[in-house]
């Protein structure tokens, strides 16, 4: 079974360039990405995605989060207590597992 981690990403919107360095990270790394939901108010932008399961996994959330522009990753997990009634259906919570700033855990 394939284990996969949903990763929040809180970076400083300056141009699509920081969208680059992301997927440069994790291409680098050679981490799988399944999905991603971007989201662009003000000067910030809140990426979210879903990486699949490698050994570089771990190795390429430390490298984001003391990539340029990126001031937080946080590793999500799924509450499967709780769910959010929604018009595009059931959707999962996610409650915060931890986060990295800097190469340092912070949560």
């Amino acid at each position: 079974m394939i284990q996969e981690k949903v990763v929040r990403i809180t970076a400083v919107y300056r141009d699509p360039g920081v969208l680059e360095r992301i997927m440069g990270t994790l291409r680098r790394l050679w981490v799988d990405l399944e999905w991603m939901n971007a989201k662009v108010s003000g000067d910030t932008v809140e990426i979210t995605m879903k990486l699949k399961e490698s050994k570089n996994q771990k190795l390429a959330i430390l490298n984001l989060s003391k990539t340029v522009d990126i001031e937080r990753v946080e590793v999500l997990e799924n509450d499967t207590s709780q769910e959010s009634e929604t018009l595009m259906g059931r959707l999962p919570i996610y409650k915060r597992v931890t986060a990295y700033e800097w190469g340092d855990e912070v949560g």
